[in-house]
C-alpha cells in the first residue's frame, strides 16, 4: 500500500470574534515533526466541522458607557493550531499548516470507515484523557491578553465526528462562557498591566476540568481539581505589548455557571487597583458572550493607609515607601517600655516587585544597628519577585535584615524571591563578619544582653520557587536565630539554598524553636567558597540549643565529604522530635535524619531517599537517639552506637511507640504522629506527620 499522510479538513469554525486571529504568530512549524512521519496503512481522511454560533448579551451594572459586540463574528485559524482526536481509544495530535477561516488539520490516522464516535478537543492538551463520554483537560486561570480577542489556549471546545468511508463531519461546541470588557478610549491614567475577573462567593471559574460529552451539543464542564476563583488577563510579555490598551476590548474565558456576584479588577503598573463590583446573582451561560462594556477607571486604590502604629499597604510603591520610612528611623510609640517600636505593616494585596518601575530590587529593612521591632501581618498575601543581589553592604540580607525581640512576621508569602550575598566570613571564631541570609529575615534577635530573652517570631510564612545564596548562616526562611525564645513555626520553603557554613532549608543556624516547618528543594554546600567547617541540613544547618519539632524535608541535601550533612539537621546540639525525612543526602558524613548529634533526637523517621547512614552519622559524647526509625540501609556509626534495631520495613508499625516517646519528651509532649491527609505535605511521601494535639 502507498504510504501517505492523513489529514483532517475542517470546513467550519469554532468560536467567533470579528477580524481577529485565534493564535499567536510566533510559532514556527518544524520542517520535520513526529506528526509527519509516514507510516503504512494510513489513509487520507476528511472531517467537515461546522461552528456553533455565539450569542451575546450585556449586563447592567451601572456602567456609564457600553460597547456591544457585533454579531456574525468569525474566527481565523492560525498556523500550528492543534486539536486532540481520539480514534478507537487512541489519542492523536492534528494541527494546521496554514491559517484561515477554513483550515487543514494534518496528522497520521487510520481510515475512519468504521468510526462512529471520534471525539476531538480544542485546544490541544497532551495530558487530556477520554474515558467513555468524559474528557478531562484544563481551563487556564492565567490568560494571555489579545486585543479584541481571547486567549486561544483557554477556549475549550469539543466535537464528535462520525464517518462514512473516508468522509466525516461534525461541529465543535463551546464548553466555556465568555466575558468581554473594554478600556475606554477616554481613559488617560496610569498604564494598566492586568485585569482580573473574580467570583464574590468563592465559585470556581477555572482549573482542572471534567467535560461530560454524552450530549456533545451541550457539553457540561466542571472543575475537579486545582480550583481557581479568579481568572487574570496579563499583558506583560505578549506580542500585543506590555499594557492593556485604551480603546481596546479583551475577553475572559470562564466556566459557565450562576455567580452570586463578581468583581472585575484592573491593576496599574505601580500595583494600584481599581475594581468594578457587581453584588447580584447573574448567570454566565455556555457559548454566550457577556459584555460588561467600557471601563474608564477614575479612582484607584491608595498606595497605603496610615493607621498610626502601622500602614496598610496596597501597592509596590506603598511597600517601598514603608521600607524607606522604617529604614530612615521613623518610629511609633514606646509600646514595650524599652524604646520606640518600628512602624508595623499589613498587606492588603499581592504585591509584585518585578513591575515596570521597580524591577524587583529590594533593600533589606533594618540592620544589626537598628533591628526591626514591630509587627508585620501579610494577611496571606504574597510579595512576588523580590531581588536582593550583591548589595554594597551584603550582610543581613532578607526582606528584613535583622529582627529584634518582640518583633513578629506572620501570614506573609513570597513567590520567586532571589537573594544573593557573596560575603563570607574570614574568621571561623568571629560571628559578626558573616552574611546571614534568609527570605524573611537575615537574622533574628540582638546578640548578648537581656534581648536574647525576648524571642522574635516568624509564623505561617511560605516561600515558593526561592533562591538563596550566602556565606555562613544561610536559610530559606531565616539565616540565623540568636535567642532561645525565637520561634519559626508553620512555615514552608520550596526552592534552593546555597552557602558555605551552617546552611539549612528553613534556618541556617538556630538557637530557638523550629516547629511544623517543611522544606522541599535543594540545599547545597559551596565547597569552592568554603573557609571552614560546615553543617548542612534540610531544615536546620546547626541546631544549637532549643528544638526542632514536627518538621519534614524532601529533596536533596549535599555537603561534601568533610562536613556533617543531615536530611533534617546537619549538626544537632539541642533536641529534635517528631520529624520525617525523605531526602537524598550527599556526603561521606551524611545521615538520613541528622549528620552529627550532641543532643537528643527522638521519635523521628527516614523514608525513601538515600544516605550513607540511615539515621545519623555520628553520636557525640552524651548524644541520645531514642526510637528514630529508618527504611534505609543502616551503616554503623563509627562504632559508637548500634542502631540496627531501628531499621524497619515500614513506619506504620512504629507510630505507637514514637507517640509514647513524644508524650514523655521535655519539649514535644503535646505532639503526636497522625495519618497524613496531604494538606501540608505529600501523603504519598510521608504517611505520617507529627502535629500538636
Amino acid at each position: 500500500m502507498m504510504k501517505q499522510l492523513s489529514f483532517f479538513r475542517l470546513l467550519g469554525v469554532i468560536l467567533a470574534f470579528a477580524g481577529i486571529t485565534s493564535c499567536t504568530d510566533d510559532t514556527i512549524l518544524n520542517e520535520t515533526t513526529e506528526d509527519q512521519i509516514v507510516e503504512e496503512n494510513k489513509e487520507e481522511v476528511s472531517i467537515t466541522a461546522g461552528a456553533e454560533e455565539l450569542e451575546e448579551d450585556t449586563v447592567d451594572i451601572s456602567l456609564s458607557t457600553r460597547t456591544i459586540l457585533r454579531t456574525g463574528n468569525v474566527i481565523i485559524w492560525g498556523a500550528n493550531d492543534a486539536i486532540n482526536v481520539w480514534l478507537d481509544d487512541s489519542m492523536q495530535k492534528f494541527k494546521t499548516i496554514a491559517g484561515g477561516e477554513r483550515a487543514v488539520f494534518q496528522g497520521l490516522a487510520d481510515a475512519l470507515s468504521s468510526v462512529d464516535n471520534a471525539y476531538a478537543l480544542f485546544p490541544y492538551d497532551e495530558n487530556a484523557t477520554l474515558s467513555g463520554s468524559t474528557i478531562t483537560t484544563k481551563l487556564n486561570a492565567e490568560q494571555t491578553a489579545h486585543e479584541n480577542s481571547f486567549d486561544i489556549n483557554s477556549a475549550v471546545s469539543v466535537a464528535r465526528f462520525t464517518a462514512s468511508g473516508q468522509e466525516a463531519g461534525g461541529i465543535f461546541y463551546n464548553v466555556c462562557s465568555f466575558v468581554r470588557f473594554a478600556i475606554s478610549s477616554e481613559y488617560s491614567g496610569e498604564k494598566i498591566v492586568s485585569a482580573t475577573f473574580s467570583s464574590n462567593n468563592g465559585e470556581a471559574l477555572a482549573g482542572d476540568l471534567s467535560i461530560d460529552v454524552s450530549n456533545v451539543e451541550e457539553p457540561i464542564g466542571s472543575v475537579v481539581g486545582n480550583a481557581q476563583t479568579s481568572v487574570t488577563i496579563n499583558a506583560k510579555g505578549t506580542f500585543d505589548g506590555e499594557f492593556l490598551n485604551d480603546g481596546t476590548s479583551y475577553v475572559f474565558i470562564i466556566l459557565p455557571q450562576t455567580l452570586q456576584g463578581f468583581t472585575l479588577t484592573l491593576t496599574s503598573e505601580s500595583g494600584r487597583t481599581s475594581s468594578l463590583v457587581a453584588d447580584m446573582s447573574f448567570g454566565f451561560e455556555r457559548s454566550k458572550v457577556i459584555n460588561l462594556g467600557e471601563l474608564n477607571p477614575t479612582e484607584w486604590s491608595k498606595d497605603y493607609e496610615d493607621k498610626g502604629d502601622h500602614w496598610v499597604v496596597y501597592t509596590a510603591k506603598g511597600l517601598y515607601e514603608w521600607a524607606t520610612k522604617v529604614n530612615g528611623g521613623d518610629f511609633t510609640t514606646d509600646k514595650y517600655g524599652e524604646g520606640d517600636v518600628d512602624l508595623g505593616l499589613v498587606l492588603a494585596n499581592d504585591i509584585d516587585l518585578n513591575d515596570y518601575i521597580y524591577d524587583g530590587a529590594w533593600k533589606p529593612v533594618c540592620s544589626q544597628e537598628h533591628p526591626y521591632e514591630g509587627v508585620i501581618d501579610g494577611k496571606e498575601f504574597a510579595i512576588k519577585n523580590m531581588k536582593i543581589e550583591n548589595r554594597e553592604h551584603p550582610q543581613y540580607q532578607g526582606f528584613l535584615g535583622w529582627m529584634r525581640g518582640h518583633s513578629s512576621v506572620s501570614n506573609l508569602d513570597f513567590e520567586s524571591p532571589v537573594i544573593t550575598s557573596e560575603l563570607k566570613g574570614t574568621d571561623d571564631s568571629e560571628r559578626f563578619d558573616d552574611s546571614y541570609v534568609g527570605v524573611i529575615a537575615g537574622a533574628m534577635n540582638v546578640i548578648g544582653g537581656t534581648d536574647t530573652h525576648d524571642g522574635a517570631t516568624i509564623s505561617n510564612c511560605h516561600v515558593t520557587n526561592g533562591s538563596v545564596t550566602g556565606g555562613e548562616g544561610v536559610g530559606g526562611i531565616v539565616g540565623r536565630s540568636f535567642a532561645t525564645r525565637d520561634v519559626v513555626e508553620n512555615c514552608t520553603y520550596a526552592g534552593t539554598v546555597n552557602g558555605i557554613m551552617f546552611v539549612g532549608g528553613i534556618i541556617g543556624s538556630n538557637e530557638g524553636f523550629v516547629t511544623n516547618c517543611h522544606f522541599n528543594g535543594t540545599v547545597t554546600f559551596d565547597e569552592e567558597r568554603a573557609t571552614g567547617v560546615g553543617r548542612i541540613g534540610g531544615i536546620v544547618g546547626s541546631n544549637n540549643s532549643a528544638g526542632v519539632i514536627g518538621c519534614t524535608a524532601q529533596g536533596t541535601v549535599s555537603g561534601g565529604d568533610e562536613r556533617y550533612v543531615g536530611g533534617i539537621v546537619g549538626g544537632n546540639n539541642g533536641s529534635l522530635y517528631g520529624c520525617a525525612s525523605s531526602v537524598t543526602v550527599n556526603g561521606e558524613n551524611g545521615g538520613a535524619i541528622v549528620g552529627h548529634t550532641y543532643g537528643t533526637m527522638g521519635a523521628s523517621y527516614a523514608i525513601s531517599g538515600s544516605a550513607n547512614y540511615g539515621i545519623v552519622c555520628w553520636i557525640q559524647d552524651n548524644g541520645i537517639v531514642d526510637h528514630c526509625y529508618t527504611t534505609l540501609t543502616i551503616v554503623p556509626t563509627s562504632g559508637n552506637a548500634d542502631l540496627s534495631s531501628y531499621q524497619v520495613t515500614n513506619i506504620s508499625d512504629n507510630v505507637s511507640v514514637m507517640n509514647t516517646v513524644l508524650s514523655e519528651s521535655p519539649t514535644a509532649s503535646g505532639w503526636r504522629f497522625v495519618e497524613n491527609d496531604g494538606s501540608i505535605v505529600d501523603s504519598s511521601v510521608f504517611p505520617y506527620i507529627a502535629k500538636p494535639q
